[in-house]
């Protein structure tokens, strides 16, 4: 079977890339370790990853991800911290990550909560 060479290249990055994934999605993760080893990979290696590791806990945490965890959003933004009081700093990109972290792990939910958690981790810092 021939295919082109800029195919070839995606096949075989999603074969290594998919093969290590399965790997490490053998562990026990959190939704959101989840969401930061699986986000910004190519769908082609997440494919990879569920069809090596077919029936396994590969292929079922990267279903549900697909399914929601990829499309999880904060309703907060940068503008809504900085209204808050926080300063433009890379503080505040660590703080955004915080609160996605936390809505990945069901612990916070809905635009309201996610003030709150920002209030508390300000008032913390």
């Amino acid at each position: 079977m021939k295919f082109r060479r800029g195919d070839a290249r995606v096949l075989v990055r999603a074969w290594l890339v998919g093969t290590r994934l399965e790997r490490r999605l053998g562990r026990v993760l959190s939704e959101a370790d989840l969401y930061e080893i699986a986000h910004g990979e190519p769908l082609e290696a997440l494919l990879v990853a569920m069809a090596v590791g077919a029936g396994g806990p590969a292929e079922q945490r990267l279903t549900g991800f697909l399914r929601s965890s990829r499309k999880v959003r904060l309703a907060v933004n940068g503008r809504d911290l900085l209204e808050m009081g926080y300063r433009q700093s890379a503080d505040l990109g660590a703080v955004l990550h915080s609160l996605l972290r936390m809505k990945l792990n069901g612990v916070i939910s809905g635009r309201r909560q996610e003030l709150e958690a920002a209030r508390r981790m300000r008032r913390a810092s």
